[in-house]
């Protein structure tokens, strides 16, 4: 059977016990190597850390596994925030293969920065440009939404100006805007500061691969 476990933002303090279990007693466990390493004092089976180049030929591998052994894929936060492409790929695969897929959630990114903030995820608006392919449609649908004055929340790509590819998009559509950008959530050098539009847009700053931030309109347009 194939089992699907959000792990949280980073600490691995911050899985279920469920999650917990389903590692410790997996045959396989799956996940890309920053996501494992977090657990390998627990894991007794087999890991297999995805790779992009072999990305589809690992998952095809280890699904097939799924017949007969326990396998554990791991993913970062919780499998129904931000990573649909990725879990589309496994979903597939156990269709087309008839087999069972359990998701366990997880502490997402998004929950851990709206407790950081101390704001309610109902007062907000999510997107994501942690994604492969154009992310400009994402950007306009969040500007649209900014224009009525509600807060958006987002993972910006994950490069070292992707706050700032954020910041320069909203001020062409003539958005002004408050910017709080977090680093490295739940982490023990887990990073908050504050940003005016422009100063975001032409900040010299590398961000980190591992960043969410949330814009806070100052004007309706």
């Amino acid at each position: 059977m194939i089992y699907l476990v959000g792990v949280g933002p980073g600490d691995p303090e911050l899985i279920t016990d469920k999650g917990k279990r389903l590692i410790e007693s997996a045959d396989i466990v799956v996940g890309w190597g920053s996501v494992v390493e977090r657990f390998s004092n627990i894991i007794k089976g087999d890991i297999v850390k995805l790779e992009y180049k072999s990305e589809r030929e690992q998952l095809d591998n280890v699904i097939d596994k799924g017949r007969t052994q326990k396998v554990v894929i791991l993913d970062h936060g919780d499998p129904s925030v931000s990573d649909w492409q990725f879990i589309e790929k496994i979903k597939e695969r156990c269709r087309i293969r008839d087999l069972p897929l359990e998701i366990t959630p997880g502490v997402s990114s998004l929950n851990y920065a709206l407790s950081r903030e101390g704001i309610d995820m109902a007062t907000i608006i999510f997107f994501t440009l942690h994604v492969r392919g154009d992310v400009n449609k994402y950007l306009e649908q969040a500007v649209e939404i900014s224009r009525i004055g509600r807060t958006i929340a987002l993972i910006p790509e994950p490069y070292a100006d992707g706050p700032s590819r954020v910041a320069k998009y909203f001020l062409s559509k003539g958005i002004k805007f408050r910017a709080v950008v977090y680093q490295r959530l739940s982490y023990p050098d887990e990073k908050r500061e504050e940003f005016l539009d422009e100063d975001l847009a032409n900040t010299l700053e590398k961000f980190s691969d591992l960043t969410f931030m949330f814009i806070y309109p100052l004007q309706r347009h």
